[in-house]
């Protein structure tokens, strides 16, 4: 557990809005509700995970955090500058300190490039370095990677999934970055690569004091990896806190859903009994009224019809947004 206290990100009522036309004629407009109100903190050093079900809205947090998408409201804060309303032309400084790793290596490298042109290009691009100093940097980058310096001249179809997602990894650490965003960075490989690559994060932080946000579904690479989780369900934040209160003690019975669904026999999960949400999360064109998972949730009280929970802090650096937690 990183002993950091520092705030390097701190997202404050972040809303992303995406209009669909609607209606016979396609004149009146909705909105999907991507992410709805997120706040969250990042400590610099640590290891933030951020889960949920396809539709929760995680995805769409850390596009929106490399400003791939523009926030609707609210405000993304990196090193107490906010980013959210930069215009592109002054965004290369934070894109130099803020990188990413994407799900799939092979669609995420040009395929029709070298390896050593697409570790070399955000080089050239972020940094000051001569075409000689470029070269060595990419050569440090690979065997940092631990990828033998024969890859350099080969293009992404050629290699396994595992080589290629450390060409992706080499090319984010490549400027110096300080934070790092995984959007499931091993959801692609074979299992017995996925290890070799969280490991290889791993390592990676502690020698170059990285700082890791990563999106994922599969409940053992949290385990694994984060010092902090927060659980998102249809763009909003359930439930939050360190990893070790939110996966052994989880009171949002989203979560408990999420962690009953992972084959655990020997687990216990002391709050409630493991349990199963049946269906589909609803549109986020139209979401319900109240606590969002209410339509799911076999603990569904009149209340959560009827009023969204607020996110409170149950203990400390816990917190859940469930009127089953409401303060007494």
């Amino acid at each position: 557990m990183s002993c950091m206290q520092e705030e390097i990100l701190k997202i404050e009522d972040l809303k992303v809005y995406f209009p669909v036309k609607w209606g016979l004629l396609r004149k009146e407009v909705k909105y999907v509700k991507a992410v709805d109100g997120v706040n969250l903190n990042v400590e610099k050093g640590s290891i933030h995970a951020i889960v949920g079900e396809s539709g929760s809205g995680k995805t769409t947090l850390l596009r929106t955090v490399l400003r791939l998408h523009k926030p609707t409201s609210g405000r993304i804060l990196f090193d107490g500058e906010d980013i959210s309303e930069l215009p592109e032309s002054q965004l290369k400084g934070y894109r130099r300190r803020v990188q990413a790793v994407f799900q799939n290596p092979q669609t995420s490298l040009n395929p029709k490039w070298k390896v050593r042109d697409i570790i070399a290009e955000p080089i050239r691009i972020h940094m000051d370095l001569s075409e000689d100093d470029v070269e060595k940097r990419v050569e440090e980058l690979v065997r940092l990677v631990n990828l033998p310096q024969s890859l350099l001249d080969q293009s992404p179809p050629s290699l396994s999934g595992g080589q290629a997602q450390r060409v992706a990894i080499a090319r984010a650490i490549s400027t110096s970055p300080d934070l790092i965003l995984l959007d499931e960075p091993t959801s692609a490989l074979d299992v017995s690569v996925q290890a070799q690559i969280l490991n290889l994060l791993l390592g990676l932080r502690d020698e170059l004091g990285l700082t890791y946000i990563i999106v994922t579904h599969d409940i053992s690479v949290v385990r694994y990896m984060a010092d902090y989780v927060t659980v998102m369900y249809l763009g909003k934040v359930v439930e939050e806190g360190q990893a070790d209160l939110v996966l052994n003690n989880p009171m949002h019975p989203y979560t408990i859903a999420l962690l009953s669904s992972v084959p655990q026999p020997e687990a216990e999960i002391p709050t409630m009994k493991r349990i199963e949400i049946s269906g589909e999360p609803p549109s986020a064109l139209d979401p319900p009224k109240g606590c969002r998972l209410h339509p799911r949730c076999p603990y569904a009280m009149d209340l959560c019809r009827s009023q969204e929970p607020p996110l409170v802090e149950v203990e400390a650096k816990h917190k859940v947004a469930c009127w089953l937690h409401r303060p007494k």
